[in-house]
């Protein structure tokens, strides 16, 4: 159990919170379901302070609390989401499936200038129990999992047009293992829409999520003729975290181009980079080498640093690329082509 600043890991005999504060929200992870009863005076004059940055806000009312209204006093309001969930208020783009705040139930939420938001008088004396929502499997990916750390991302309206993309599909956004972390329908091609795309639980054994900085891909599942499509991607330079996941990161896509060809990976395709560490000189070594390869080389913001493509060539090819004239730091080599995509991240030293 953890709040913005305090953590309770009875595993680990570790207690940084101390009392409980009902002006702060937790996030809470079980093993299995639990009651919990917590008893109290009705709170006076109830209002909370918002920090500059992200808050974990608790509802301290008995009422369902409409979102907009709460927040209509906060002009440097960021966003409000659900933790574990994929509802949010995101009122830059006119994205709101959060609708109500519900008691018992605390909400990140992101101020540039912080500010304090006042819950409305409520007569009710309980509240019912509602639980967070799921997105539904398509059917073709894993089941997402819903960690507590997410990013957001934005779909304008306007990144759909001559993109490709139909109503009724589905957009995934994967790990470059594979994994899918985060979905949404896309119910019409005039509104804005937002995937959350959840991070990896450090405290399971397998991984379930994104890394920080890891590069998001994209997939669409295309349920009337059960189809899948790659879905390239361009994003905002106006947000902070361009294609990258970053921990309560957002992103906003500015343009998508569906790949008609659709997915075909090769699995007998396969790669390395080495040495990795290394001083600027990389060696990639392929199994194969197939017709008119992608290379595109991109630092950790997302921006392009190198593109080169190679022409086709005996299977075991060795490619070398000289990132000795680049700063110190992390970078990815993404590989391309109709049949095959990868990545790998490097490291200059």
């Amino acid at each position: 159990m953890a709040s913005m600043n305090g953590v309770y890991y009875p595993a680990q005999s570790i207690n940084t919170l101390g009392n409980w504060d009902y002006y702060s929200g937790y996030q809470i992870k079980a093993e299995d379901d639990f009651d919990l009863t917590l008893t109290g005076a009705k709170i006076p004059n109830p209002e909370i302070d918002l920090a500059e940055g992200w808050n974990l806000v608790p509802v301290l009312s008995s009422c369902d609390v409409e979102v907009e209204n709460l927040f209509s006093g906060i002009p440097s309001l960021q966003i409000v989401k659900e933790v574990a969930g994929t509802n949010l208020y995101w009122p830059a783009y006119n994205i709101n499936t959060l609708g109500n705040l519900m008691p018992g139930k605390a909400y990140f939420v992101a101020s540039a200038d912080g500010g304090t938001i006042s819950f409305p008088e409520c007569t009710k004396s309980s509240a019912k129990t509602k639980l967070v929502s799921r997105s539904v499997n398509p059917g073709t990916w894993n089941d997402l999992h819903y960690t507590a750390s997410s990013h957001v991302i934005a779909f304008p309206a306007t990144a759909f047009h001559n993109s490709g993309i139909l109503p009724g599909d589905v957009i995934g956004v994967f790990s470059f293992d594979g994994l899918c972390c985060g979905q949404a329908e896309i119910a019409n091609l005039k509104s804005n829409l937002a995937i959350t795309a959840f991070a990896n639980d450090e405290i399971t054994m397998d991984k379930d999520g994104f890394e920080n900085r890891e590069p998001f891909r994209f997939k669409v599942y295309r349920p009337a003729s059960d189809q899948q499509f790659e879905l390239e991607a361009s994003f905002d330079p106006a947000l902070p975290n361009m294609g990258f996941f970053a921990a309560h990161g957002l992103s906003a896509v500015q343009s998508l181009k569906l790949k008609v060809s659709g997915i075909s990976e090769n699995p007998a395709i396969t790669f390395e980079v080495y040495p990795n560490p290394s001083h600027g000189i990389f060696n990639i070594s392929l199994s194969r080498c197939p017709q008119n390869l992608q290379i595109q080389i991109t630092d950790i913001r997302g921006s392009i640093i190198k593109e080169m493509q190679t022409s086709t060539q005996v299977g075991g090819s060795v490619l070398q690329i000289d990132m000795s004239g680049n700063p110190k730091g992390v970078y990815f080599f993404k590989l391309h082509n109709d049949g095959f995509v990868g990545v790998k991240k490097v490291v200059v030293e």
